[in-house]
This record gives structure tokens, C-alpha cells and sequence, in this order.
């Protein structure tokens, strides 16, 4: 059984591109296949060739057609993937605008839960997953000697983007939840590898009731896509799960942890602390994660954490003292006698 059980993962990532691969093909030939003869030169080669492909039996073309088809799969599961990844989050951040704005106005409650629901439908982390993940990353970092405070510098988006990276772990300490997590990720990932080539294979089809086939596979392809996203919050919600009893790890925030462990004796303020975060994240390459951590750092300008950060910053020669500087010199709260 753990031979299978071995091979389900590589069977789910062989069959996403294989199927999408087919789909696109069934198009290519829908569309190619009235103008065969116009493809091929007048050549000897090209006539030699088209005979080849005619002698050839269905049995004997298969392997070379099947093979066709991972390739054409897999560079258009790719494609389709970057290209849902960004309609999904562009799509997500417009729901929680719109959220923004009907909250201020105050419109109805039952507008209000329609939109709260959008939001939460189309946000591939859930509530539960977010707090998960943000006990994991204040669990983290005070076992290495940090103020609970301290906690919230590190960025609950900066680790819920890059949660997939903790599956490796989870695949070792854990194989029944790796699996489980698996056979979401892998579901998740072939509906939304299949939702564009079915919707084009409908459209280019030969068939009588195009506009009716056409809808149906859009309401269809509709359905497929709200069960990725609940697919991919699954799988989520396995990783957020699995950090939080420590089945598997968040590595950048551990990286982190254990480079301050070195320093926690020296670190006696709160402030000092963030400093200390922040330029640690700039050691390990977390530039974003410092950036982000700066500014939520100079939106506390009316505490002294702001200025004791600061000052560590400037102390250890780090590229983001000047970027927290300018920060807080924005802010509204900035006093320039809270500066030593």
C-alpha cells in the first residue's frame, strides 16, 4: 500500500496535464483539420511525410499523439495557472474594495453579507488558516526570546503567499496529511487547467445549438472554478493546521527565529526587537518582508517602539534605516524631539 501510496502524487501531476493537453488538441484539429492541406508545402517531403501518417496505424500514431499532448498540456497548464493566479488575486482585491465601500456607506445588512461572503469566497485562505498562521508565527518567534508584540511585524500575508512551501516538510513528518493536502492541490490544480480549453473546445465545435452548449460549459466551467478555490482553502487549511502542531515548518519565519535567538540578550525593548526583526529579514534576503515590516514599524510613531527600532536599525548599519526614516517623517504623528 505505501508503494501506491507513493506513486498517487506523481499519477495526480501526470493526468492535469495529459487531459488539458487533449482538450487543446481536440481544438487544434477542430480548427485545423479543413485546411490539412493547405499546412504542408508542395514538396516531395511534405507528400512523403503525409503518406507516413496515413500508413501509420491508430495504435502505432497514439504514443507520438499522447506525447503531443503532455507537451501542449503542460505549457498551457502553466500559462493558465500564472494567468488565474493573477485574475484571481486582481479579482479578490476588487471584491474586498467594493467591500470597503459598501461598508462606509452602510447599505443594508443583506447587501453587506452578500459582499462579506464574495470576499470570503474568493480568498484562497480562510479565517480559520489566517489565525492559524498567525499564532504559528507568534509561536515561533517567542520561543526564540521575542515579545508576543513583536509578533505582528512579521506580516500574516508575507507567510499565507508562501505557505505551499511548507508541504516538503509536512511530507516527511506527516505522509497521511501530505496526501490529503495532495489530493486537494492536484484537484484543485487540474479544474483550472481544464476550465479554459473546455470553454474554447465548445465554442470552435461543429455542433448544432452552439449558443446553448456554449452557456452550459461556461455555467459549468463556473462550477469547476468556486470547486478549485474551495479545493486550493482545503489545502490550506491542511498546511495551517499542520505549522500550528508543528508538523510542518513556515521557513522564513523560522529563519528569522533562529537568527535572533543570537541576539535576544542584547534585545530589551520592544523596539529593539522590531529593529532587530527587521534587519534580520534583510540578512536572510526577506526584502519584501522587511520592507513591511518598516512600515507597520512607522505607523507606531506615536510609541516608542518606533524610535528604538529606529535607532537599532541605524546602529547595525542597515539599508532600511533610511526607509524608516522616511516613513516616520510622514506620518502624522512624528516628533522629531522623540529622536536621540
Amino acid at each position: 500500500m505505501a508503494f501506491f501510496a507513493s506513486l498517487l502524487p506523481g499519477v495526480r501531476d501526470f493526468r492535469t496535464p495529459m487531459t488539458a493537453g487533449l482538450l487543446w488538441a481536440g481544438v487544434l484539429v477542430i480548427i485545423l483539420a479543413p485546411r490539412a492541406d493547405e499546412l504542408l508545402s508542395d514538396t516531395p517531403e511534405a507528400a512523403a511525410l503525409a503518406k507516413l501518417f496515413s500508413d501509420w496505424s491508430i495504435s502505432a500514431m497514439a504514443p507520438l499523439l499522447l506525447a503531443g499532448a503532455f507537451l501542449i498540456g503542460s505549457i498551457a497548464t502553466a500559462i493558465t495557472h500564472a494567468v488565474c493566479a493573477k485574475v484571481g488575486k486582481g479579482l479578490h482585491g476588487l471584491v474586498v474594495h467594493l467591500d470597503g465601500i459598501l461598508e462606509r456607506r452602510l447599505l443594508p445588512y443583506y447587501l453587506s453579507w452578500w459582499s462579506l461572503a464574495l470576499k470570503d469566497a474568493t480568498d484562497p485562505i480562510s479565517h480559520t488558516a489566517r489565525a492559524l498562521i498567525s499564532d504559528s508565527i507568534k509561536n515561533i518567534l517567542t520561543r526564540a526570546g521575542a515579545p508576543a508584540s513583536v509578533a505582528r511585524y512579521y506580516t500574516l500575508e508575507s507567510v499565507t503567499s508562501s505557505i505551499g512551501h511548507s508541504a516538503a516538510h509536512l511530507s516527511i513528518t506527516a505522509p497521511p496529511l501530505y496526501q490529503d493536502y495532495d489530493r486537494f492541490r492536484s484537484e484543485a490544480e487540474f479544474r483550472i487547467a481544464i476550465v479554459v480549453p473546455l470553454t474554447c473546445l465548445s465554442a470552435v465545435a461543429p455542433v448544432q445549438g452552439k449558443p446553448l452548449l456554449v452557456t452550459t460549459t461556461i455555467v459549468g466551467c463556473g462550477v469547476l472554478l468556486a470547486q478549485a478555490i474551495s479545493q486550493i482553502r482545503a489545502a490550506n487549511n491542511i498546511l495551517a493546521n499542520a505549522a500550528y502542531h508543528g508538523h510542518a515548518a513556515l521557513v522564513s519565519v523560522q529563519q528569522v527565529a533562529d537568527r535572533l535567538k543570537d541576539k535576544g540578550r542584547a534585545l530589551k525593548t520592544p523596539g529593539a526587537w522590531a529593529g532587530a526583526m527587521i534587519s534580520t529579514m534583510e540578512r536572510c534576503g526577506q526584502l519584501k518582508e522587511a520592507r513591511a515590516a518598516t512600515g507597520l514599524l512607522a505607523s507606531r510613531a506615536a510609541s516608542p517602539d518606533a524610535y528604538e527600532g529606529l535607532e537599532y536599525l541605524e546602529a547595525v548599519n542597515s539599508a532600511f534605516h533610511q526607509v524608516a526614516l522616511i516613513d516616520l517623517e510622514k506620518s502624522k504623528d512624528f516628533a522629531l524631539e522623540n529622536m536621540r
